[in-house]
């Protein structure tokens, strides 16, 4: 004679409820985390395209200015106004909106954990963007050799001080 065993399955429905809300609230996680990862990312990569287009609107208004002034007036002002060897901005250029004019303004300067009370700052998606530039030339006495113009685009994100930085040689095309 066989006997008959009974099982006690009393319970097996709280253990499946709970391993479903185990991996439900696993996947949920991943899904809130991956949301926040994707997020960061997306504005990163907005405040490093937004540098990027102040950088270039930097380098322009520099160009528009080199070529509204007679090249020896404009490599005078920024020879002597906006050259440092200690590789942070000095100057940057002003456009008045009601004019149209550019004119350099110097004795400024971006530090590592803020920018000076003077220099020209964009709100870029709720972050503060410094930008300006500097001067490397070497050959103050050569006359023909380029300037070397260096504009830097700097910005707090989440206590790192991230740089955009561009450098362009500055010649008298025009032979003015």
């Amino acid at each position: 004679m066989i006997k008959k065993i009974e099982i006690n399955d009393k319970g097996i429905g709280l253990i499946e409820v709970v391993a479903a809300l185990a991996v439900s609230t696993l996947v949920t996680t991943s899904l809130v985390a991956l949301t926040i990862f994707t997020l960061r990312t997306s504005l990163k990569t907005k405040l490093l395209l937004e540098s990027s287009k102040l950088v270039t609107q930097e380098m322009e208004m520099i160009r528009a200015y080199r070529d509204s002034n007679i090249w020896s007036d404009f490599r005078d002002i920024m020879l002597t106004n906006c050259k440092t060897s200690q590789n942070k901005p000095v100057c940057y250029m002003d456009k008045d909106a009601s004019t149209g004019s550019i004119t350099i303004k110097s004795d400024v300067y971006i530090s590592d954990g803020s920018t000076a009370a003077t220099i020209t700052t964009d709100n870029v998606n709720g972050s503060k963007v410094a930008r300006g530039f500097y001067v490397t030339d070497d050959s103050t006495d050569t006359p023909g050799t380029p300037i070397k113009i260096n504009v830097v685009i700097q910005w707090n994100d989440s206590g790192e001080i991230k740089k955009n930085t561009m450098r362009a040689d500055f010649t008298n095309w025009q032979e003015k």
